[in-house]
């Protein structure tokens, strides 16, 4: 008998970018080729947290599969996702990428906590990631602006953060990204966050390992720039998320 086929469930908030940055992924690593399937939730991660709250046995693939099939119906705008050979049993890590959102009217700093609570296993729940501000933080690099400063935005107002990073990337291609370019974005988000958390910019795995997590992270946003001047400093999701799932071998080629 042949072995099951475990899959890796992407869960996100949008469809074009975050669908962009899983196809570049799944052509650059070759280990996720073939195992992702993608869902967006089409809305916030403070909806997605509410509609999973009045339910508590609510399964997510289901609730995802049931949106992607109304969106394939309806809408014109985005490519059909086919999810109908889509079992639950089938998936052996569920992902979600969201993001934070702060300007939203629903957005919640307490919910965050408990989102962060409840998805923290990518075997059970979810494993939850936070793009600060929002997803388009992957592209927000320029290598000319690297000082930090450039890359502390505006948390709770509005302020057309698309066309912002559109006007200060260097990679605004999401889809002509090379394993080069990750290394790069990832090695920069990883500065940043040990910028945020005040660390040497030569830790090893096991330090890494042992303080940076998407709840420190969170934690760490809000006390030093949230709660105090309303920003976030830029942090994209996907590339702790590839430092978590690939481990210290590859942590040691970003750092290198």
């Amino acid at each position: 008998m042949s072995k099951k086929k475990e899959y890796i469930a992407i869960i996100s908030e949008g469809e074009k970018t975050e669908k962009q940055i899983i196809n570049n992924l799944e052509n650059n690593f070759t280990t996720f080729s073939n195992k992702i399937i993608f869902l967006s939730y089409k809305a916030n991660i403070y909806n997605l947290f509410k509609e999973i709250e009045e339910d508590e046995d609510i399964d997510i693939i289901s609730l995802l599969k049931e949106k992607q099939i109304k969106a394939n119906k309806i809408r014109n705008d985005v490519e059909n996702i086919d999810v109908s050979n889509i079992n639950s049993d089938d998936i052996s890590q569920i992902y979600l990428f969201f993001d934070y959102d702060g300007h939203t009217e629903n957005a919640s700093d307490e919910e965050i906590v408990k989102m962060l609570n409840k998805f923290d296993n990518e075997t059970e729940n979810g494993k939850l990631y936070i793009s600060y501000p929002m997803v388009e933080a992957l592209k927000h690099l320029k290598k000319d602006k690297l000082d930090i400063n450039n890359y502390l935005v505006e948390a709770k107002t509005r302020i057309n953060y698309k066309n912002f990073v559109s006007q200060n990337t260097d990679y605004e291609n999401l889809v002509n990204l090379t394993k080069g370019n990750w290394f790069f974005i990832i090695s920069e988000n990883l500065k940043r966050c040990l910028f945020l958390f005040e660390l040497e910019k030569s830790i090893n795995y096991a330090v890494y390992n042992n303080i940076i997590n998407q709840k420190s992270i969170f934690n760490k946003q809000l006390d030093k720039y949230i709660s105090k001047e309303e920003k976030v400093l830029v942090l994209s999701a996907f590339p702790f998320f590839l430092i978590e799932y690939f481990g210290e071998e590859f942590f040691s080629l970003v750092v290198s």
